[in-house]
């Protein structure tokens, strides 16, 4: 699997490393959910699993905007994507 869409889905929440062992995903669309904020371990499985670019789409969410929120996009721009 290489596109994993969870778009309209009402989802409000994403455990830590979510995405652990998902070794071929290439591309995560999360967007239009009820996401408010994400834990800075969400993604901490996809930069072990893979060399290769992962896209993350989260737009047309609630986002509850901080700054650790802001420190949370900081990892993902460094490691993930």
């Amino acid at each position: 699997m290489q596109t994993l869409d969870l778009s309209h889905n009402r989802i409000r929440k994403l455990s830590r490393r979510s995405f652990n062992g998902l070794q071929s995903v290439r591309k995560i669309d999360l967007r239009h959910n009820r996401l408010v904020s994400l834990d800075q371990q969400t993604f901490i499985g996809l930069q072990r699993n893979t060399a290769a670019q992962v896209q993350v789409y989260v737009a047309e969410n609630p986002w509850l905007c901080n700054c650790i929120f802001g420190l949370i996009f900081l990892v993902l721009f460094r490691f993930v994507l």
